[in-house]
């Protein structure tokens, strides 16, 4: 062999020399990763000294959508159906992760579908109120109860209409959920959709026969619902179905009427110009224009003049506030009570009240430029008077913000300061007051500020606070019942 040939010979030897180790350590750094991975994936793993340690594996597993752990825990005896304390499974745990493979994967093990949470959630109501698709379909595939109700009454069909899912809507409905279940309050999920604000729903659940007229607890159906929230597309899409436009809920309020106590110009405009049969005697509910004044709704009320409705406003009193209360400055105090009477149209009215103190309190009197004598004084003081609110905010289902001024006469009195034999001065006053009053009905807090001088007492006025508390009675029942929609 010559001296060239044994040169390449040598070299061949020694690069296959070379690449054999490479490779040993490649394969070994390869398994070295993928033992590490593993690791990683199962470090929340407890081990199986501990007891249902594979079914905590397994929930662990089926949130992080590990397909080989699920299936090798599964052979390994863990109880598919295991749950938490809060009811939740290793099916719930893969839904609410958005693991499609992984609930595939335990669809396989045939696992009890309709387990709910503590917070009455099953895996498809999960995946409903979260829009995740595939899962869900892959759940109704299986034969998850697609009208299953939770503690309010409320279907994974109510779900979907109520956060816009149309594409999730249009499933459940494939697969046959009943389009008229009522919640707890009567709500079908059309006038979910509608009371969400979701015409695009609506119609897809109007395509699918849902009944247009269903009445919730209140008698409110979803052409009542679309009007009292000023909705005229649904109000439009609904009466091209033909239905009852002049139909009245329990309260003996219709479609105007509810328009005008919740202030929809534009649904009240709609229904005038869709029919002038509202004061037909089969028609008609409560009077418009008095509707319109227990509510102040001074624009409503030119809008029924221009469209010729019959009627006139009759201002009265409508509603009687009795408030307890609180009057005070950083030296003295007083306990008191009023009694008001109010004209909604206007929202001014007249109050009269009596401030009391319950027990003595200690008061500086000046008797001179440089004489200040100490008394216990146990005053009262008796007042009427005129006020008018301003309202800032103006929202049947929530608190509103009210801002209100008065002007009142007072008669100041009481008896001996306490161990004499001298009375305090028996004065009239004039009492300028503002205040602020949040109320939702039929309770009212209010907080302001008053003028009322005492010119011989030290350091005592002339501004003083006065806060309460104020219960509201009206002498009718025109006005509406607030709905109180709840949801999980």
């Amino acid at each position: 062999m010559s001296y060239k040939g044994i040169s390449i010979f040598s070299a061949g030897i020694f690069l296959i020399l070379l690449i054999i180790p490479f490779k040993s350590f490649s394969q070994a750094y390869n398994k070295a990763s993928a033992s590490s991975i593993a690791a990683s994936d199962t470090s929340d793993y407890l081990p199986e000294i501990f007891a249902a340690a594979k079914e905590y594996n397994l929930m662990i597993a089926s949130s992080k959508g590990l397909i080989s752990e699920i299936e090798r825990l599964i052979k390994k005896g863990a109880n598919i159906n295991s749950y938490t304390e809060e009811g939740v499974t290793p099916l719930i745990f893969a839904v609410s992760n958005n693991k499609p493979e992984a609930v595939k994967t335990l669809l396989k093990h045939s696992p009890r579908l309709d387990e709910f949470t503590t917070r009455w959630e099953t895996a498809l109501m999960i995946a409903v109120k979260n829009n995740y698709n595939i899962i869900a379909e892959a759940l109704l595939r299986a034969g998850a109860e697609v009208d299953f109700a939770d503690n309010l009454g409320a279907s994974p069909l109510h779900y979907a209409a109520l956060y816009g899912y149309t594409e999730m809507a249009d499933l459940l409905l494939y697969y046959d959920a009943a389009t008229d279940a009522k919640r707890d309050d009567g709500f079908t999920a059309l006038h979910t959709a509608i009371w969400a604000g979701y015409p695009d729903i609506a119609d897809l659940l109007i395509q699918n026969n849902a009944n247009m007229e269903a009445r919730d607890n209140d008698g409110d159906t979803p052409f009542l619902l679309a009007a009292s929230l000023g909705d005229t597309l649904i109000m439009e899409l609904l009466s091209k179905f033909k239905v009852d436009i002049f139909t009245r809920n329990n309260y003996n309020h219709n479609a105007l009427t509810l328009a005008i106590a919740y202030g929809q110009t534009n649904a009240l405009n709609y229904l005038l110009k869709k029919s002038n049969r509202w004061n037909d005697a089969e028609n008609s509910g409560y009077n418009p224009y008095k509707v319109a004044f227990k509510y102040g709704r001074k624009d409503i009320d030119e809008i029924l003049k221009a469209n010729n409705i019959p009627g006139r406003t009759k201002h009265s009193f409508d509603q009687a506030i009795l408030s307890v209360n609180g009057r005070f400055t950083p030296h003295d105090y007083y306990s008191g009570f009023n009694l008001s009477f109010k004209e909604p149209y206007y929202n001014a009215g007249f109050t009269l009240g009596m401030d009391m103190k319950l027990w003595y309190t200690r008061i500086l009197r000046e008797e001179s430029e440089e004489n200040y004598f100490q008394y216990y004084d146990k005053g009262a003081m008796i007042y009427t008077g005129l006020f008018k609110e301003f309202k800032l905010t103006n929202g049947i289902n929530r608190w509103n913000t009210v801002f209100t001024t008065s002007l009142s006469a007072a008669y100041t009195f009481g008896n001996k300061f306490r161990g004499t034999m001298i009375y305090p001065d028996n004065k009239l006053k004039i009492i300028p007051a503002m205040a602020f009053k949040w109320t939702k009905n039929p309770l009212s807090v209010f907080a302001g500020a008053e003028f009322i001088n005492y010119p011989d007492y030290y350091k005592i006025g002339p501004i003083w606070f006065r806060v309460g508390l104020s219960y509201n009675y009206y002498f009718d029942n025109i006005r509406i019942r607030p709905k109180k929609i709840k949801w999980n």
